[in-house]
């Protein structure tokens, strides 16, 4: 990928045919480890002081978890569990990076890791591994400059929050439109330019200002897990407040996006 003049050249190589296209803005949707922003100098190396580890198991025969989403807190990380059907299910954990060893450090997450917590250490002893263990770093970094010279990044290219909450579908569809509204607003007039395109940005960061400082006070608090139990034991005499965050986090927002960026 080559910035030539006022346009981009992509060159892709399929069964020795060599395929050019060309374009007038590159978006970056691919994901955390994103090519994109990673060739336009936007990744830097924030991602690297991430705290967290993402490791993934997929199991047979949990009937007890059945239509059902949990997350489960363990010292020094979570778990979130959902049933996929078939008689399979996702175990996803984040796991502080200092809580674990340099060495077979999925073996240490599936044996002495998860039996911190009773109900884990009892679901991993009955159930089957269908799958190869994955695992992914960074679990969560915060946000990069997503726009650089005729060039957006959205979703998880541009930040990945941390999990916890779910939300990070959410993040990458509502930035998709208002990357769509800003390019729009950049054909229109004929603007590819950095201060044209750092509006997408400014509209970003103000939609999801207080979604983010949600998800970091729920960061805070799952790594913490004496104080997630306080919060989950004292929560009955404060319904209004466990309310409230259960609302922020589960009930979307109108999703109105214009083309004037």
């Amino acid at each position: 990928m080559t910035q030539q003049a006022d346009e981009w050249r992509i060159d892709s190589e399929h069964e020795n045919d060599t395929e050019s296209a060309r374009a007038k803005i590159i978006i970056g949707a691919d994901g955390r480890n994103s090519w994109v922003a990673n060739h336009l100098g936007l990744a830097g190396n924030r991602a690297l002081k991430s705290m967290a580890v993402g490791i993934q198991f997929r199991l047979r025969a949990l009937d007890q978890v059945r239509n059902r989403v949990e997350i489960h807190i363990f010292p020094g990380g979570y778990a979130g569990l959902v049933h996929l059907g078939n008689g399979t299910a996702n175990l996803c954990l984040a796991v502080a990076r200092d809580r674990l060893p340099r060495h077979r450090p999925i073996d240490w997450a599936s044996s002495l890791g998860l039996s911190r917590n009773p109900f884990l250490r009892e679901l991993m002893s009955g159930a089957d591994m269908c799958q190869q263990v994955r695992s992914t770093f960074p679990v969560y970094f915060p946000p990069r400059r997503s726009y650089a010279e005729q060039a957006l990044l959205v979703g998880d290219a541009a930040q990945v929050v941390e999990p916890v909450t779910g939300e990070g579908v959410y993040f990458a569809a509502r930035s998709g439109l208002m990357a769509a509204a800003a390019i729009d607003k950049a054909f229109q007039c004929g603007n590819f330019s950095l201060s044209r395109l750092s509006a997408y940005e400014h509209r970003c960061r103000r939609a999801f200002r207080r979604r983010r400082a949600l998800n970091r006070i729920m960061q805070y608090v799952v790594y913490r897990p004496q104080l997630g139990e306080f919060l989950i034991r004292t929560s009955p005499r404060r319904r209004g407040l466990l309310s409230s965050i259960v609302k922020a986090v589960c009930v979307p927002e109108r999703l109105e996006v214009s083309a004037t960026a």
